[in-house]
């Protein structure tokens, strides 16, 4: 190997800046850890899948919670979704899995009680009899991953506190879980039996809760 000695100034440099990085990434690992463990605590019995924690200017440290879905049974997912919606919604691998994440938010949705059978349509014309306003709140509400975004919606156009728009937009995302369940079960063998699907669906599946932390500077 050939040793070269007019660098040793940017290789202790280059060094030293590896070592920091290091460090810091040590250490901004253990601090996201703590508000993992936070947020874990501060979003039992939340609506919201959220927390914000705030610094000085515009820090903030938002800690989402994420679940993630195990397929225990691919018999009764096979019954649940037909052939076709199998093939359609469950990817083999070496192991089977769950081929969007849409899909996968629907089943954990399901397998958590986080839905209802209302329609989505329903939901909103529960505290809306504005015809257009309707509407319009029901085409640009999406439910899943966007209650902040629907929340934001239901307070701006649907005229709501923030209190009723979070409990509206909890109630809307679980409905279009319960819509999109009904839908993904079309083609299986429990298509005109949603509390039977319900049921065989939490046999066929587990879930796990993880918080995701990210950071905004």
């Amino acid at each position: 190997m050939k040793v070269i000695n007019d660098y040793a100034g940017k290789v202790d440099k280059l060094c030293l800046l590896h070592k920091q990085i290091a460090e810091l990434k040590a250490e901004a690992s253990e601090l996201e850890g703590f508000f993992a463990v936070e947020a874990k605590k501060d979003l039992v019995d939340v609506k919201g899948k959220t927390v914000k924690y705030t610094g000085s200017d515009k820090n903030e440290v938002c800690a989402t919670s994420a679940t993630s879905v195990k397929i225990n049974s691919l018999g009764i997912l096979k019954k649940l979704l037909g052939k076709e919606g199998f093939e359609k919604f469950i990817k083999k691998e070496i192991t089977y899995s769950i081929k969007t994440a849409p899909v996968g938010r629907v089943f954990a949705g399901i397998a958590r009680d986080e839905f209802v059978s209302e329609k989505p349509a329903e939901v909103i014309k529960e505290f809306c009899r504005q015809r257009e306003i309707a509407e319009a709140l029901i085409n640009k509400c999406k439910g899943d991953i966007h209650f902040e975004k629907d929340k934001q919606l239901l307070m701006e156009l649907g005229g709501l506190s923030e209190e009723n728009a979070e409990y509206f937009a909890y109630f809307f995302a679980e409905a279009v879980c319960g819509t999109e369940f009904k839908k993904i079960i079309g083609t299986g063998e429990y298509s005109n039996d949603f509390n039977k699907a319900v049921e065989e669906l939490k046999k066929a599946v587990c879930t796990s809760l993880t918080e995701k932390i990210k950071v905004v500077y």
